[in-house]
């Protein structure tokens, strides 16, 4: 069985190939083997790796996906030269459709 989501919802994850991705959710396919996520009434496209569900708009979910590909590189950087780098690109992203003090 298949229930719609009520509220914008966003599974956000790790693909393979393309790094950090986010899917909107449509609905939850409850089974015997629990509750998981539908995308257009089909399960989670192969190859990604969902790691947080959560509802929020589309701008919040390109945000976590872009984070989790940071985390990403983050475990494989080697010096802190690339820590930096890092750091930096996580603040932007953080900092990224917020208003801006006046």
């Amino acid at each position: 069985m298949i229930v719609p989501t009520e509220e914008p919802t966003w599974a956000v994850g790790l693909h393979k190939k393309r790094g950090g991705v986010y899917v909107r959710v449509t609905g939850w396919r409850i089974s015997g083997n629990g509750v998981k996520p539908v995308i257009n009434h089909e399960r989670i496209p192969p190859g990604i790796r969902v790691l947080e569900v959560f509802r929020g708009t589309e701008l919040d979910a390109a945000k976590v996906a872009a984070l989790l590909e940071l985390v990403e590189m983050t475990n494989r950087a080697t010096n802190s030269a690339q820590f930096d780098v890092v750091e930096r690109a996580a603040k932007w992203v953080m900092a990224y459709g917020e208003p801006r003090d006046a």
